[in-house]
């Protein structure tokens, strides 16, 4: 499998303009392909100095056909994505454990045309402010020529991400919040209820809460949930955390407020750092930040190469299969047909 994903490897990194049918070729196309086949670079590594190595990774993406060194892809790719399909939603978020220099990789995704996240732009930074993220946001749109106008924007709950975007681009008019980041708030503030079992039945009702998609009965089930909070002393702690984060920035949070934006989670970044780490860097947390730029540039070109074999190929779905399955059971069926009588038929 190593050798297959080595091969994959080697020919998306040699993808021009021009589309040839050897670009198409997938996993699967390989699956029966065992063939020697070696590397000299070894996860990005191009000197044993980490910071010597980043230098010249930059360096050879400088001499490469496409200058991606500014957002760590290759430019033209990077502008296409954004201006096809950053009006639409754009999702932004952060996370840690790439490298061993505490760099968090910031990564802003959009969702394609088949209804999945895609990476836009991504920036390494010791930074966590606005203003960075600020100076991030006006680097995207001095390259992409003009403001970004999404109809959502999801990121965490700190509100970081969307103040900066807000001064840069301008005001979005559905803001949400990333569902995993609310639950795993939940989650770490649940300690406030010393009682084990309230604490499950908080959290019980919570999700529910949270998953309600009429505003209706979710406002009531919101005052209900208030009130009872605060009218037991075990839970009383943890209400007056939820009243003073999540009562009143509901819309931000809760499923009934965002039936109209296309989305309902995060998947679309939990899953690509869930793939960057365990796949690309095999669940560890690398040492040196040129594996982690490695990693990424790897994940990016993987995205893009398959994005493109959808478009060409079409995207392979399960209903998709079980329908083709059906036909071709149909058609090497055997079927003979007797005639009875003039209104019956016996199959």
């Amino acid at each position: 499998m190593l050798i297959i994903f080595r091969i994959l490897g080697e020919i998306r990194d040699n993808i021009g303009n021009q589309l040839k049918r050897v670009y198409l070729i997938t996993k699967q196309d390989l699956q029966n392909v065992k063939s020697s086949f070696k590397i000299d670079m070894q996860e990005g590594v191009r000197n044993k100095d980490d910071a010597t190595s980043v230098h010249l990774c930059i360096e050879e993406l400088q001499r490469s056909e496409f200058n991606s060194v500014l957002l760590y892809k290759r430019e033209g790719d990077i502008l296409e994505t954004l201006v096809k399909y950053g009006n639409n939603i754009i999702a932004v978020d952060g996370t840690h454990g790439l490298n061993n220099y505490n760099f968090e990789l910031t990564t802003l995704m959009v969702v394609d045309n088949f209804n999945e996240g895609f990476p836009g732009a991504f920036m390494f930074t010791n930074r966590k402010d606005t203003l960075i993220h600020q100076i991030f946001f006006e680097v995207i749109e001095s390259k992409v020529g003009n403001k970004i106008s999404p109809n959502t924007f999801m990121s965490d709950i700190t509100g970081v991400f969307y103040q900066a975007w807000s001064s840069v681009m301008g005001v979005v008019p559905f803001q949400l919040c990333c569902t995993w980041h609310i639950d795993r708030a939940w989650r770490n503030n649940l300690n406030k209820i010393p009682n084990i079992k309230k604490r499950k039945e908080v959290y019980k009702t919570l999700k529910v809460l949270h998953q309600n998609v009429d505003e209706t009965s979710f406002r009531k089930q919101l005052d209900n949930m208030i009130n009872f909070l605060f009218e037991d002393a075990d839970t009383e702690k943890f209400g007056s955390y939820f009243n003073k984060y999540y009562y009143e920035n509901c819309k931000l949070w809760a499923y009934c407020y965002r039936k109209h934006c296309g989305i309902n989670t995060n998947m679309y970044l939990e899953s690509m750092h869930k793939q960057i780490k365990y796949f690309y860097l095999h669940g560890t947390t690398v040492k040196r930040l040129d594996k982690g730029l490695h990693a990424v540039l790897q994940y990016s070109r993987d995205k893009m190469v398959e994005h493109l074999i959808k478009e060409t190929k079409g995207k392979s779905s399960i209903h998709k299969r079980n329908i083709l399955q059906r036909h071709t059971t149909a058609i090497s069926s055997q079927f003979s047909a007797e005639v009875l009588k003039t209104v019956k038929v016996i199959i």
